[in-house]
């Protein structure tokens, strides 16, 4: 069964709304531009060719960053 809900916590509910709903239209006052008006004319970005470059041996785990010197080492 759920529980009941009782007059304090629905007003509690609806003041947490209440302010919530205000602090959109605060921020949405301070915006100056939307994402869309700014980047709307910009042509999509072009997906990155990701490919194996080298097999590394001898490591169990996952490879987070490797770095490869001047000299090819």
């Amino acid at each position: 069964m759920p529980p009941k809900d009782d007059p304090e916590t629905a007003a509690i509910r609806k003041e947490i709304e209440s302010l919530i709903e205000n602090l959109k239209n605060t921020q949405k006052s301070f915006a100056d531009a939307t994402i869309d008006s700014v980047c709307g004319g910009l042509p999509d970005v072009p997906k990155p060719k990701i490919g194996c470059k080298r097999a590394l041996k001898g490591h169990i785990h996952k490879v987070n960053a490797v770095s490869f010197s001047g000299d090819s080492r």
